[in-house]
């Protein structure tokens, strides 16, 4: 259900994409997620396939992750996560 609202209503779009920033700007979450690609990255990758007038706000959501220090992390961690984002903002060009 959530995929629907996803894809079909831009609302709700800017309402997950406010919810991504708050979960993937807390230090400690690329540091407890081990996934290839987090699920919250992949919502991201949603939004932006669907609603072509979210693509700046998707892609500052990215900048503005991948330009923060995780200092805290370990280097494996902080490269998985750049990693992460950086297949996340292919999109863009």
């Amino acid at each position: 259900m959530t995929y629907l609202c996803v894809s079909r209503f831009p609302v709700i779009a800017i309402g997950v994409l406010v919810w991504v920033d708050e979960i993937l700007s807390d230090k400690s979450y690329f540091k407890l997620n081990t996934d290839h690609t987090p699920l919250h990255l992949v919502l991201v990758d949603e939004i932006v396939t669907n609603h072509l007038l979210l693509h700046q706000k998707a892609l500052d959501l990215l900048v503005r992750l991948f330009e923060s220090s995780f200092d805290e992390l370990d280097v494996l961690v902080r490269v998985s996560g750049c990693q992460a984002l950086m297949s996340s903002m292919c999109w863009s060009g």
